[in-house]
């Protein structure tokens, strides 16, 4: 989980693309149609999902800065592993949006503010 978000961070197509199961796998990702700034990860709880296992599932929170709103995404993903390597099944997912008033410090946490920081009009 967190290399594909690391992959999202960066724009990673091919490994995104890569670590995406076969018959779930879009033909391509376009990140020019929706640029967000990453701002967090963070894992609530695994199931499963060990050395030893041959799936799991991955609770998980992301925050990112969207058409000038802070999003939160919490998604429950599940994943298979194959040959030793594991890759992304699907996922149920809920998407929180707020507006960030553009005098307001930056979500981000640079201490800028936000319409001198992560702002895209």
């Amino acid at each position: 989980m967190r290399s594909r978000y690391t992959g999202f961070v960066k724009e990673d197509t091919e490994h995104l693309l890569r670590t995406w199961i076969d018959k779930k796998r879009p033909a391509s990702l376009n990140f020019d149609d929706h640029p967000v700034v990453w701002i967090s990860l963070t894992i609530n709880k695994t199931i499963e999902g060990q050395a030893e296992d041959s799936k799991g599932k991955v609770d998980f929170t992301s925050t990112y800065i969207e058409n000038g709103q802070l999003s939160t995404l919490k998604e429950v993903s599940d994943f298979i592993k194959k040959e030793g390597l594991w890759y992304y099944v699907d996922g149920a997912s809920e998407v929180s949006k707020k507006t960030i008033q553009r005098n307001r410090p930056c979500p981000c946490g640079s201490q800028k503010k936000f319409k001198r920081c992560c702002y895209v009009k």
